[in-house]
This record gives structure tokens, sequence and C-alpha cells, in this order.
């Protein structure tokens, strides 16, 4: 074993501290808790019987059957929430901009694709209905980035331990959260170091650890994992004990301390400084930029990590808030609940009460017989008590004797068979599921009607999506502090638009600066409000508004286009097929061949008016130089004015050389607006292949920030 570094007095003082931190709440309601959420996660996934009344049922010859209905109704609340997609958006409130939330937007969208956020949401709504709570895990890894991404995550609700004092939703009021997993030295060694693993091995071969809910371990014997009994409480004269596991407890606490804050004597906005800067620093940094520091008390989130006696990390946190953020679905005072608890006792009672109607049918079948000592000819009594229930019985008795009598079975009890089904009518008036939303409405209900019922459920539902929107918010702010505090340095992010045919991916580049020294896009400047928008799902959307559209165009007769029909299809290659009907239809956006051609045409036209617009012209100069010749003529033989057929063809070439002139005109005109068009676009494209050439030429910084590489809060 290698050596190890003793600790010092301080770091047994923490790791004591924290272990009675961990013990207070243990025994002060989360032991409890997981208790009954280990029950409702059995319930949900059909163990819903004892072993003590499964066994009992079993010796007495009963059925002990299970109708799942916490099942069926816990998945109409998680479909509901998974056509309920979040869309996180910012709002511009102090030295902040419209252009700069929306680039925000954009980043946070970015964010929440990458870590597949709607189906992280999914289970944490899944542990909240089922298990009463449900943990986001929301912090910056450095797995993939050395400058950092942010990752969300969702943790085991029977891990996180809430501040047991705490009576408020939002995790900012708590003072503390803690985090507790088991892992192996291996784990140790890898996360925190050899020396913080052999320290453990050490504290457990002296026998100074704590008691069974701190160490596991393992043995080699026959006996198996079972020889160790944690209830034991002791493992003494166990010579070849193993360490399986050590409980880690992960704790993130606000303590209260001196801080320095940067103050703009303008606008009256505050700073916090960075946590390692001092008073110089703040003080030169605050001269520098023409504001003020002040100095005043403050909370700063504080992270330590211990197993056992010894401390495997203790400092502060990066992160300005504790990177928990929670789900409730129902929530009173510091009570939170989910809809799985309260259906366990109608659920355990449906039960029984269906398995009492089995057992009695079973028994009507075989009630038994009376019969009289030795009166049987052709079988035994014991043969008769196993086959007096087949089909088909042929009995033989003694003559003279008593002949065999089966004994009335007990009727059911009236009302028997209307209990289950009021204790399944309850389940539904508890959880606030009707036969409308979990789709078994009787064929006679109208679709109006069902439609209508299925409103009226969805605000049963109202509390929980409710808490979910507010948890939602949680994260966006979560999402916005990590943002600006770790999205510091120039970075190109990705946006994917499902929604747009023309733009699929979408490139941004984040703190941009340029030849001036102007930062563009900037995300780390500005205070923000985060607002949250739910939107169903696309596929929904899509399905909803091609009913929509064919309902508006056979019963309305809207002349809605054939291809915004095939775009909100179901087809695999709908844009493809839309694009090919537009081009049948002269509508689609025309190619680069088809303008040049168009342009051919028009030259030919224009030279083509051009050529008649002369004849015409020469035509109206032929036709003046007759009339000015008759017209001396006349007056040498002393006559009087022009005639009128000749007025008349003049008038006729003249209007026919003035529309020619307009055609040609408006021919000039729509090449013009053609050319000027390609050009447009060419330009477009020319300059957006030039900033991707720049922006794939630029490289990104090597490393992060020394402060990015703590190995206690580094990953998710």
């Amino acid at each position: 074993m290698a050596k190890t570094t003793p600790q010092t007095g301080d770091d047994t003082l923490i790791a004591q501290r924290q272990w009675g931190h961990y013990v207070r709440a243990r025994d002060n309601g989360h032991a409890d808790y997981v208790k009954m959420a280990i029950k409702c996660d059995e319930f949900y996934r059909g163990d819903q019987w004892s072993e003590h009344d499964r066994k009992k049922l079993e010796d007495e010859g009963r059925p002990a059957m299970t109708f799942n209905l916490v099942l069926s109704t816990i998945n109409t609340a998680l479909g509901e929430q998974s056509q309920r997609e979040m869309q996180v958006g910012f709002l511009p409130k102090r030295e902040a901009t419209r252009d700069g939330a929306l680039v925000l937007s954009k980043v946070a969208q970015s964010v929440m694709q990458a870590n597949d956020y709607h189906f992280t949401e999914n289970f944490v709504f899944a542990d909240g209905m089922i298990q009463d709570r449900g943990f986001f895990d929301v912090r910056i890894s450095f797995e993939e980035n050395l400058m950092g991404d942010v990752s969300i995550k969702h943790l085991d609700p029977l891990t996180v331990i809430p501040d047991p004092e705490a009576k408020e939703y939002d995790p900012s009021t708590w003072n503390e959260v803690m985090v507790t997993t088991w892992m192996s030295l291996d784990e140790i060694k890898t996360k925190y170091g050899q020396r913080k693993a052999d320290s453990v091995a050490s504290l457990v071969n002296s026998g100074e650890y704590y008691a069974y809910d701190s160490i596991r371990f393992g043995t080699n014997r026959f006996g198996g994992e079972s020889f160790l009994e944690p209830e034991s409480h002791t493992y003494e004269g166990v010579d070849d004990r193993t360490i399986r596991s050590v409980r880690v407890i992960e704790r993130q606490h606000y303590q209260w301390v001196d801080e320095y804050v940067l103050v703009d004597p303008d606008s009256g906005d505050m700073r916090e400084a960075p946590s390692s800067m001092g008073e110089e620093e703040a003080t030169a940094l605050a001269e520098k930029y023409g504001i003020q520091v002040i100095k005043r008390p403050g909370r700063k989130v504080r992270w330590t990590v211990t197993a056992d006696h010894v401390v495997l990390y203790d400092d502060w946190s990066l992160y300005r808030s504790f990177t928990i953020i929670p789900y409730f679905p129902y929530f009173r005072r510091g009570k939170p609940f989910g809809m799985a608890r309260n259906l366990l006792n109608p659920q355990e009672f449906y039960n029984k009460a269906r398995s009492q109607e089995l057992h009695i049918v079973n028994t009507t079948a075989n009630s038994g017989w009376i019969t009289e000592d030795g009166s049987l000819v052709n079988m035994t009594e014991d043969e008769l008590s196993e086959k007096g229930a087949e089909t088909g019985l042929h009995l033989v008795f003694a003559r003279g004797s008593t002949p065999p009598q089966k004994i009335s079975p007990n009727h059911v009890p009236t009302g028997l068979d209307r209990i289950s089904d009021k204790t399944g009518m309850a389940i539904q008036q508890i959880s606030g599921m009707n036969d409308g939303m979990m789709g078994q409405a009787s064929a006679e209900v109208s679709g109006v009607a069902m439609d209508r019922k299925t409103q009226r459920g969805q605000i049963q539902m109202g509390q929980p999506f409710k808490h979910l929107a507010y948890s939602r918010k949680l994260v966006g702010k979560k999402l916005l502090e990590l943002i600006q505090d770790f999205y510091t340095e120039e970075r190109t992010v990705h946006i994917l638009h499902p929604d747009d045919p023309e733009q699929r991916d979408e490139e941004l580049v984040i703190n941009q600066i340029d030849e001036v020294g102007n930062v563009l896009n900037n995300v780390t400047a500005g205070r923000y409000d985060v607002a949250i928008t739910t939107l169903p799902t696309r596929d929904n959307v899509d399905e909803e508004e091609f009913a929509q559209m064919m309902q508006m165009r056979h019963e309305g007769g809207v002349a809605i286009p054939d291809d915004a029909i095939i775009r909100r299809s179901n087809l695999t290659d709908r844009d493809e097929l839309a694009d090919r009907i537009q081009k049948m239809l002269g509508q689609a956006e025309p190619t680069d061949e088809e303008i040049q051609m168009q342009q051919k045409l028009q030259q030919l036209e224009i030279g083509k008016l051009e050529g008649e617009l002369a004849k015409l012209q020469a035509q109206a100069q032929q036709s003046q130089a007759s009339a000015a010749k008759d017209m001396a003529a006349v007056e040498k033989e002393g006559g009087g004015m022009q005639s009128p057929e000749m007025q008349f063809e003049q008038q006729k070439l003249e209007a026919e050389i003035a529309l020619k002139r307009e055609e040609l005109a408006t021919r000039l005109r729509l090449s013009g607006m053609t050319l000027s068009a390609k050009s447009q676009g060419e330009q477009l494209r020319t300059a957006a292949d030039l900033a991707r050439t720049r922006f794939q030429g630029e490289t990104q910084l090597a490393a992060a920030q020394a402060n990015r590489s703590n190995p206690a809060e580094k990953g998710a």
C-alpha cells in the first residue's frame, strides 16, 4: 500500500461535520422517503404484493392476482408530458439588447439539443410522478472540451438529499443539498487520487470507520454476500473482508463571507467579483474601468466531498448557485409528493377484491363432497377429493348406502363485483385521469364529447404541469448563469432547425472580436429575464395541421396549395415531393440554368421589339414625307387641308409606335429585375463562403483556465 498523507485536524472536523449533516438529513425524513419511493416504484412495475401476504395466500390455496392500474394511469400522465416541448427565451433587462437575447436563446437551444433535454426531462418527470421527486443536474463538464460544455443530466432521486429544514421549492432558498453515491476504491482513486483511496483503505483497516451505512464489505466465503448483513452493524471476527464500496457524500452548501462587489455608478448595476480576486485586484479593476468596488457580506457555495472520515475535496464552488434543480409534481410547505403515492391503497384494495372474486369462483367449481364411510366402490375418498370437480365424473357407491352428496357452494356475495368496479373508478378520480385521456371511451361517445372530456381531465393535470414549467424556468436560469460565466471565449455553436427546410443547420460564432475590437454576439454581458414557452411536439403539430388543411380543403372549399399539404404529411421525402410539385406548377425558385435561359429569351424578345419599333418608325417617317409631299401639291393647286384617310393612317402609326415603346420599356425593366436578383444571390453566396472559410480557419484555445480543472466538479 502506498504511503498516505495524514489528514489535518481541520480535515477531520470537516468530515465529522459532513457526516453529521448526512445523518441528520437521513434520520429526519430521507430514510422514510426512500422506503415510500421504493414502494411506489414497485407498484408502478407491478410488484404489488408483500412477501408476507403472498406467502400466506399461497399457503391457504388462495390466488394473489395483480391488476396494475397504476401503470396505465401514470403512463397517461407521461404521455401528456411527452407532447409538450420546452423552448427557452431571454428578455433583455439591463445593459442588454434584443439581439443579445436572441443570441443567448440560440446558444441555449444548442445546449439543450446537445444534451437531449426532452428525453432527460421525461426521466425527471417520471421520477416525480412515481417517486415524488425528480432532479436535474446542470453543471459544466470538461470531459469532451477543455473550455467546458454545459451538461444536463437527471439524478436518481433516492441519492439526492435536500435540506431537511427547507420549505420552498426554489433551491436558492435552501442552505444545502447533498448527493450520496457508493464508490469503489478504484473510482475514488481515478477521481480524487491514489492517496485519497489509500487513506480510506487505511481507515477501514484500523477499524475507525462509521457505522454500516458508510462502508460496504464483500466476501469470498461460501456464505455469499448475505453472510455479512448490514443489519448486524458489526463485522468482528471476519478476517478476509474486502471493501466493496464506500459512501461518498457530495455536499453543496452556502456560507456567509465578505465579498467584493463591482458597482456601476451610472446605472447602479452590481456584479460580484470573482472569488479568486482579492481587494487590491478588485480595486485596480474598478479604477481601470471607472467603476466602484464595495465590500459586503454575501453567500457563496462551498463544495465539500467526503468518504467516511476522509475529506476528498473541500473548496469554493465554481458556480454561483447549486447545480441541483428539483421537480415536485405536488408541493405543500416542504412536503412534495407525486401521483403514485395516493394510488397505493386503492390499488391494493383492487387487487384483493379481484383476487377474492377469483377465489369464490374457484371454490364454486370444487366445493367438496359428503360421503358415507365405505360407500364408494370405484374410487377412494382421497381420489374423490382430487377428481371431484372433473367433467364427466362417474361415482359408484355400495348398494343400500347413502349416495354421495355434493356440498352446496357459498353464493357470491351480492355487490362484491361492484366493489372492484368502484375501486377502479376511485383510481381514476384520485389521479384525475378519465376515460377520454386514457383512450378508453366507449364507441357511443361522440368525438366532440370525447375531446371535451379529455380537456376536463387535463385540468386535473394542471398542477403537475405548472410545477414542471417552474422547474423549466429554474433550468433556464441555470443555463443563463453557466453560459455567461463559462462561455467567455470565441466558440462556434450549431443549432438544428428541423422545422425550416431552407436552413436545417445553423452555425453561430459567439464572442467574436472584429477588426476594430468590438465583441460580436457577446453572451457574457447584460442582464436578462428567462421566458419559457411550452410547445407541442413537431409530429403532433404536423398531424393536426394536416388534418385541418384537408378538412378546410374538402369541407370548406379553401384552395390550399398541394405543396403546403404535402409538407405537413408524414411522408419520408415530403420536402422533395413538395418541391417537385411546386416546379410542375411553375411556383418553384428557378435554377441558374433556367435564369440564364430566361435572360436569353428576354434578350431575343427585346431585340424583336426593337426591330419592330424601328420598322414602325421608318414607316412613320415615310408616311410623314408622303403627307408633306401631298400637302405641298394641294397647296400649289390651291386646295385645302390633308385628307381624313391620311390623318387616320398617321395617327395609327403613332399609336403603334407608342405601344411598342411601352412594351420595350416593360421588357427592359423585367430584364433588369432578373439581373439584380441574380446579382444579389451571387453576392450572398460569396459572402457566406468567405465567412465560412474564415470561421473554419480560426483555431480554438488550447486549454481552459486553471480553475476549470476542478476534480470534484469535473464531468456531470
